[in-house]
C-alpha cells in the first residue's frame, strides 16, 4: 500500500490529509498551529470517525509525543534520540517514562531513521523488519507552507498508526527548523 501525505500548515491550522494509491483521501487530521506544541487529531475521511490524538509532551529534553486511541488511552510514546546528529526516532509501547539518561522500561515498537529533511526514511518494527518507508519527496510547496510525500506501507500494517508516526516526525523536524 502506498500512502500519500499532504501536510498543510497555514496560519491558523496544522492540517494533514492522507491519500491511498488511487488518490482517494482516506485520513484527515486537524491541528492547531497557535497552540503550545503539536496537538493533532486524526479522522477517517469517509466516516468522520475519530481515530487518534497526537499530543506533544512539554518540558522534555527532546521532542516527545503521546499517541492516544479513540478512547483516550496512550498507545505509544514517540521520542527523538537525545543529542543526536542524525534523525533517530523511537516508538515505545504505552506511556513511557524516561530517566535522566533517556532510558525506559517500556519496549520499543518501532525505530524510524533516515534523512527527514529529504523525507527518505525507514520504519522498522522491534524485530528489525521494514514496515514502511519513503524514498522520494514528491513536492514541496513553500508559498502556503505545505509538504507532500509518499509513504509505502507493508501489508497488514495499521495505516492510521503509520500516518500518525509520520505526522509526529514531520512535527518534530519542522519544529526543529
Amino acid at each position: 500500500l502506498s500512502l500519500s501525505l499532504s501536510l498543510f500548515l497555514f496560519l491558523y491550522s496544522d492540517d494533514f490529509t492522507c491519500k491511498d494509491n488511487d488518490g482517494k483521501v482516506v485520513l484527515r487530521s486537524e491541528g492547531k498551529v497557535w497552540s503550545a506544541g503539536s496537538d493533532v487529531k486524526g479522522y477517517d475521511a469517509e466516516t468522520g470517525e475519530f481515530l487518534f490524538h497526537l499530543e506533544e509532551i512539554f518540558f522534555r529534553v527532546t521532542k516527545t509525543y503521546l499517541l492516544k486511541d479513540k478512547m483516550g488511552r496512550v498507545v505509544c510514546t514517540i521520542r527523538q534520540k537525545v543529542f543526536s546528529f542524525s534523525p533517530d526516532i523511537k516508538v515505545f509501547s504505552g506511556a513511557a517514562e524516561f530517566d535522566w539518561r533517556g532510558r525506559t522500561a517500556n519496549p520499543i515498537l518501532f525505530k524510524i531513521d533516515g534523512d527527514f529533511f529529504e523525507w527518505q526514511f525507514k520504519v522498522r518494527n522491534a524485530r528489525g523488519e521494514l514496515v514502511a518507508f519513503s524514498d522520494e519527496k514528491l513536492r514541496v510547496t513553500t508559498f502556503f507552507g505545505s509538504n507532500h510525500y509518499a509513504v509505502k506501507i507493508a501489508p497488514g500494517m495499521d495505516v492510521s498508526l503509520i500516518a500518525a508516526l509520520m505526522i509526529a516526525c514531520d512535527c518534530a523536524v519542522n519544529d526543529a527548523n
